[in-house]
Order: structure tokens, then sequence, then C-alpha cells
């Protein structure tokens, strides 16, 4: 339930322990700083969105997906602190084949990048790309999209945005009864039996766009992770980053 998980979050901070989460967001809220100080080109103007996704299983989109700056924003604090106001209670369930549809649409369409209201856009994706749903045990992050060919992360690079993943993977617990349970099962693909857990780098390279992809296999490597899509973002020709 809701209020279990308030309370697993709560008794872990009230007893220092350090959460993986806590580790992420540190991270997140320097790698964002950093986006803002480290742009190469002072003539041109950065913005950030940040959007919080997860929420109760069959939730409302508008719970699962929140935009927690209200829009790209110039405002540094605002952007690095952003992660914080998303409640602990939703960060459980996640479900992309709601998830992403909806950050499609808030990302909205590219932009040329010549005035402030025609931005160039670009995505980045950090998960550890596991899906909660009892009844389907492959992750489904880059699943087919509305029973078509199109993927849900095809449908996002068709519009002309890069889609960068992070991939905060999932430690391996095998022998932990909820890791086999979620992860450790079999499933039928194409080139055979495999786990869960053994597929989610493949789903989610698929998704990223081509040279996009990045993985940290444990917590001390989410710096390293976010740090290298840094320096591929400040190469790349971007006026205005959401």
């Amino acid at each position: 339930s809701t209020d279990e998980l308030k309370a697993h979050f709560t008794i872990a901070r009230n007893n220092g322990i350090k959460l993986r989460e806590d580790v992420l967001q540190a991270t997140f809220s320097d790698f964002v700083k950093t986006i803002y100080t480290s742009n190469p080109d002072d003539t041109v103007q950065r913005r950030v969105d940040v959007i919080g996704f997860s929420g109760p299983y069959h939730g409302a989109a508008s719970d699962i997906v929140r935009d927690l700056t209200s829009g790209p924003t110039t405002d540094q604090t605002t952007a690095a602190t952003a992660l914080t106001l998303f409640p602990d209670d939703h960060k459980q369930m996640t479900e992309f084949e709601t998830i992403l549809p909806e950050i499609s649409r808030i990302v909205g369409r590219q932009g040329t990048g010549l005035t402030d209201t025609s931005p160039i856009k670009m995505l980045v994706l950090i998960t550890d790309g596991v899906r909660s749903n009892r009844f389907n045990f492959i992750s489904d992050i880059d699943k087919a999209y509305d029973g078509s060919s199109e993927t849900l992360c095809k449908a996002i690079k068709d519009k002309g945005i890069i889609v960068a993943v992070v991939n905060v993977q999932y430690l391996d617990s095998t022998g932990d009864y909820w890791f086999n349970y979620w992860l450790g099962r079999s499933a039928n693909f194409d080139t055979g039996y495999s786990t869960v857990y053994a597929e989610l780098p493949n789903a989610m390279q698929e998704c990223a766009s081509p040279g996009w992809y990045f993985q940290a296999t444990d917590t001390d490597q989410i710096d390293g992770a976010l740090t290298k899509l840094l320096d591929q973002i400040n190469k790349t020709s971007l006026r205005l980053i959401k």
C-alpha cells in the first residue's frame, strides 16, 4: 500500500540508511546544475524541464507522470531540486505504456532552435527500466505502441527528438524472493528464453537514440554515466535543452 511505502522510506531515512534513490537524487541535482553552468555557447540559452514518473498501479496519467518544474525553466535551483517534489507514495508500479505517451505529450513537437518559442528538445530518460505488472514480466519500455509496429520510444524519436537513456541498473539480488518474482522469470524472446533482468539493457538500448545509451551497473557509477552524458550533450548542437 502507499502508506506502507511511505513508512519504508521514513524508517530507512530515520536510521541513516542511504537509499539508492537518495544517491541518484543528489547526483541528478549536480547533473542538472552542470547542464546550465557548462554550456559551451553563452550566446544560446538552456532550459530544463524535470518530469517525474512512476505511480500507483493503474493510476491516471496525471498522477503517474508529473511535470515537476511546470515546463522548461532557466532557474537552476528550481530544476535541480525538482525531484524532491515527487511524492514517496507514488514511487512504485512503473507503467511505461502510460508513462511514455504522456511524456511525449508533455515534450511536444521538436522545434527549430531559432527562437525561444521553438526550442530544440532532447529527452533524458533516467530509469532502471523495470516494469511492475504482475501479468506481464517483460519490460515494455520499448514495446509496440497501441498495437501498431511503432514502439513507445520510437514515437518520441520520430518527432526528431534525441532520446538519451541512462540505465540505472537494478541491483542483481538473485535469490531474493521479490527479485526472482519480478526479474528472475524467464521470458520467451525471439532469440530464445532469457530472464527479464538479462533483457532489460537490450530493451533500454533500443529505446535510446543511436549513441545515446549510458549504463550504470551500480550506485557508484551513476555519476560517471551522467558525466559521460553531459560531455556528449555539450558536444552536440542543441540550442535549448528540455
